[in-house]
């Protein structure tokens, strides 16, 4: 049995990429890790595709739109899924926030278009994930 980490992926951009975003990761569940990286598993950083995904309503802002997923995965952040999909959708702002409570440690990832704009990872010893 692993150690389940939480995932909140918030994609900022145009309401129209955000929806093509929606559609693309859409497969054998709503949010398909074999739709950005097909193929083997060992590709995604995490063991197995996302599990528990619950996706928010697109939320319209003045520059554009939000819409936050929030999934688990198999003892780790799926990095380099989110890096890939980052490519796929260059004008779109991905952050990503991670708990791990087994192996008590956090992160936050901010990329766009294959770069990433901040990173941050520490000890966390709160009630998520695990």
């Amino acid at each position: 049995m692993p150690n389940w980490c939480e995932n909140d992926l918030v994609c900022q951009g145009k309401k129209v990429d955000l929806i093509t975003l929606l559609l693309f990761v859409k497969g054998e569940t709503d949010f398909d890790f074999n739709r950005i990286i097909p193929g083997d598993s060992t590709e995604w950083g995490v063991k197995w595709n996302a599990d528990e995904i619950k996706i928010e309503p697109i939320e319209d802002g003045y520059l554009g739109g939000t819409v936050t997923i929030h999934f688990n995965t198999a003892w780790s952040p799926p990095r380099e899924v989110i890096l890939e999909l980052s490519s796929y959708f260059p004008h779109i702002l991905f952050t990503l926030s991670y708990y791990e409570r087994g192996q008590s440690y956090y992160g936050k990832s901010k990329l766009i278009n294959r770069r990433y704009i901040r990173e941050i990872e520490g000890d966390y010893f709160g009630p998520r994930g695990g």
